[in-house]
């Protein structure tokens, strides 16, 4: 799908099950958050109720969404970026600052890795695309009751840079259709098995995102 007929955000992939997770998180466990992800997102109904979408965000409101695009126009000066005064603070304050997994502790080291990460990120798509052959982070995304794809938690700031950038194809995996959405293409498709009304959803919803 292109990445620019997206215009709305919702925040996690476990809608009914995030409370596992947060519970996890608390633990500072990796091992056991790794477990609870795995649990949380393999009891998680497919089917989504229609108060969930309510919580939708036009996407250039996310604040990762902000930084990328804020971080793109200042390029050639990072110092002056949203991301590099946000992680500068954090450092002059905490003595370290996290990203991706990444503990930085000076703002060095946060430059070099806003330099590869980041806008190594920006010029490899710029130049390829979004290439499947160096990232296994694929973006996810619900399918509205009026059959809109709505972006959620993964591949954030791929997702991002495609949209800022105009990329025309970004790989999307759906986690969750609306419940009421489903029931009404059943009611006229009632001789389709499940998996065939999902993909003649997920299919339609694919068209209207070209």
């Amino acid at each position: 799908m292109t990445p620019a007929t997206i215009g709305f955000h919702l925040g996690s992939n476990l809608p009914r099950m995030h409370w596992i997770r947060e519970l996890a998180e608390k633990s500072n466990n990796k091992r056991f958050l790794s477990f609870a992800n795995k649990f949380a997102y393999s009891i998680e109904p497919f089917l989504v109720g229609d108060l969930y979408f309510e919580k939708s965000l036009d996407i250039t409101l996310d604040l990762r969404y902000q930084l990328m695009e804020d971080l793109i126009i200042k390029r050639n000066n990072i110092r002056q970026s949203l991301i590099f005064k946000q992680h500068a603070y954090e450092i002059s304050v905490y003595g370290k600052s996290n990203h991706k997994n990444i503990v930085l502790y000076t703002e060095n080291d946060l430059i070099d890795h806003i330099n590869d990460y980041l806008l190594g990120l920006v010029d490899s798509m710029m130049g390829n695309g979004y290439d499947t052959s160096k990232s296994s982070d694929v973006g996810t995304c619900f399918i509205s009751p009026s059959n809109q794809i709505i972006k959620s938690a993964a591949a954030n700031h791929r997702f991002a840079v495609a949209r800022i950038l105009g990329i025309k194809s970004f790989p999307i995996e759906v986690v969750g259709i609306s419940k009421t959405l489903y029931s009404n293409v059943k009611s006229t498709k009632r001789s389709m098995s499940v998996t065939g009304v999902i993909e003649d959803i997920v299919h339609k919803a694919e068209m209207l995102h070209q």
